[in-house]
């Protein structure tokens, strides 16, 4: 006797594929903490939930028509290609990522199998369904254990001479400035200027153009095309994989604060704060604006004033954001014992807190938010008489353009950009104790290069 209803063996496998997919996204989400895969977390539930009731009402509709069960696999294959598709290639194989006429001719290849199913035999099928369910499963499931096995350990920040006392009187701070393009530095060395420091200024390459691919290749100084999450403390890409639990701490003074990356997995930190937005989960507004993020026909709908209010809270959401980080920045250990600090800042990254303001607008609030950041920074080293201090500025990548002015954020309102706006470089700043090793420095990926004691 055939199983039925729910332990119908086609709705069983489809539910494997569509967990796996839904898992994906949850390590995603537990690793970035921004929010961001909730609405497709939603989504992929959604479609099982659509699934199931489909194929319940049309085996009892039609019980004899068994292409609407195997429909479900083919459904649930759509949708982790979908989710897990593309970076589970570059992962796996180094294939790069899909292109919209290939994800098309998936699309196509699968409808056609939709039609075909019912003159599939069933004993082929049967395999088939269970070989692309249980392949789904353990590609997710596996990733954690086989990257942590491959991950390398890793002693951090890069030192020529150990350190067993933290010194009061020497500090070292690395500050990286999110989204900051070189050409837009200049009020950053003016508060370092009006503080009366000394500085070396180097324009450099950003080695790739996303923080997700950018900050692992500072950690390992290899590239990290396509990075995708592969564990709750870990990133992957093709060869490379960082596992932030595997870095260890090279000195007992390192203070860490920041978002988006796992930093707090770290080994040996002295202290370490990790912020994420305030959640949407209980926020109607924040769902409906991130349903307009996602398509741009709803958007359409609904006019102009609706994105504007959702401009405007995106960027009272991403200002709180920075607000925290500050805040924690402060409560760091480094300013009263010294050592050294890390500090990953959503600035001048936008969007900025004003209501409708432009691209351009936004990011020049933000610059000078950061600037009187980079200034307050550089007082309070000082505070302490005869400190041996050294700041390292430096950013993961300029100012987008092209994502942001193709964002609903920005899309009607300041795009596309001025000239003086455009910049393919990011800064590096080093305030303070000058550096040897500068002059080897020609990407990003090579900043923790400059992280020597300030002797």
């Amino acid at each position: 006797m055939k199983a039925k209803g729910l332990f119908e063996p086609n709705l069983l496998w489809a539910g494997v594929i569509l967990i796996s997919a839904f898992e994906e996204l949850l390590i995603n989400e537990l690793y970035f903490k921004l929010a961001a895969e909730m609405p497709r977390l939603m989504m992929v539930g959604l479609i099982g939930a659509i699934v199931l009731a489909v194929v319940g009402i049309a085996r009892r509709v039609a019980p004899d028509a068994l292409w609407v069960s195997r429909l479900a696999v083919l459904v649930g294959l759509g949708t982790w290609l979908a989710v897990v598709g593309s970076p589970a290639l570059y992962y796996a194989f180094g294939a790069p990522a899909l292109s919209g006429e290939a994800v098309i001719a998936v699309s196509l290849v699968l409808a056609a199998g939709a039609v075909g199913t019912p003159w599939f035999p069933e004993r082929h099928w049967s395999s088939f369904r269970r070989v692309a369910a249980v392949a789904c499963l353990l590609f997710v499931t596996s990733q954690p254990a086989v990257a942590y096995l491959r991950a390398p350990v890793l002693s951090w920040p890069e030192r020529r001479q150990h350190i067993d006392v933290p010194s009061r009187n020497e500090v070292t701070v690395f500050l990286l400035l999110d989204e900051l393009n070189a050409k837009s530095s200049g009020p950053i060395l003016q508060a370092l200027k009006d503080e009366g420091w000394v500085m070396q200024v180097k324009p450099l390459s950003a080695i790739d153009d996303s923080t997700s691919q950018v900050v692992p290749a500072m950690f390992t100084q290899r590239r990290f095309a396509n990075a995708k999450p592969c564990g709750l403390n870990t990133i992957c890409s093709q060869g490379n994989v960082l596992d932030f639990s595997k870095i260890v701490a090279s000195r007992p003074d390192v203070d860490v604060v920041g978002f988006y990356h796992p930093y707090c997995a770290i080994q040996g930190l002295r202290s370490c704060a990790h912020l994420a937005p305030a959640s949407p989960t209980f926020d109607v507004k924040r769902w409906w604006c991130a349903a307009l993020r996602r398509s741009g026909w709803l958007s359409s709908m609904t006019g102009g004033h609706t994105e504007r209010d959702c401009s405007a809270l995106n960027g009272v959401v991403w200002d709180g954001l920075a607000v925290q980080v500050e805040q924690a920045l402060w409560q760091a250990p480094v300013w009263e014992r010294g050592g050294f600090l890390f500090a990953h800042v959503p600035l001048p990254h936008p969007p900025g807190e004003k209501p409708g303001g432009s691209l351009v607008e936004h990011y020049r609030t933000n610059v000078e938010r950061a600037a009187l950041l980079v200034g307050r920074i550089a007082q309070r080293i000082h505070q302490v008489p005869g400190r041996r201090a050294r700041i390292v500025i430096f950013s993961d990548h300029p100012l987008r353009e092209g994502l942001w002015c193709g964002s609903t954020q920005y899309q009607h309102n300041g795009c596309p950009l001025a000239p003086e706006w455009k910049d393919d470089r990011v800064p590096l700043i080093v305030a303070g104790e000058p550096s040897p090793v500068l002059s080897q420095i020609e990407s990003n990926k090579d900043v923790f290069l400059l992280a020597q004691p300030a002797r």
